[in-house]
């Protein structure tokens, strides 16, 4: 991931990164939910199949810090491309069918590679017209800026 101090820098203060209900690290998805600046920081590393994502979905819309119209900073850069478009389908309607539980959430989604960028954008045609916003980028920096200043920027995952 991207450097190695469990902190990430918000709105020019260091804030901890690590939660005690962040999912757990060895789950091709983890997540931690910062609740001041309203944003749920996901990471992915490795494959990713339809089956851990619902499983990840489940944690985060039962984690307590987890509110709808929250904005997600993805962080797919260490995630890998075997996903076929029927795995993406498949994790679009997982995501379309908690929409309303989402309440018109923006998703930032950073990528490293044109088949994953290629693979985002199939992502959100997949979900269609459900209240979401979606936009890759190549650089996290960009994604925080498009989310508004406030995210801050990650350093590490939880």
């Amino acid at each position: 991931m991207v450097g190695d101090p469990a902190h990430h820098i918000g709105a020019g203060r260091q804030r901890a990164f690590s939660s005690p209900r962040a999912t757990a690290p060895l789950m091709p998805i983890s997540h931690r939910i910062d609740r001041d600046l309203g944003v749920v920081y996901l990471y992915v590393t490795g494959h990713v199949q339809p089956v851990d994502q619902s499983r990840h979905l489940k944690s985060l819309l039962a984690d307590p810090d987890f509110r709808a119209g929250l904005h997600y900073l993805v962080d797919w850069r260490d995630g890998d491309e075997a996903n076929t478009s029927e795995e993406v389908r498949m994790m679009a309607d997982a995501v379309r069918r908690e929409s309303a539980r989402l309440g018109g959430s923006r998703f930032a989604i950073v990528v490293r590679s044109d088949v994953q960028y290629g693979l985002t954008r199939v992502f959100a045609a997949f979900v269609g017209d459900a209240p979401l916003e979606f936009q890759t980028f190549r650089k996290i920096d960009d994604a925080c800026r498009w989310l508004g200043e406030s995210v801050g920027r990650p350093v590490s995952p939880p």
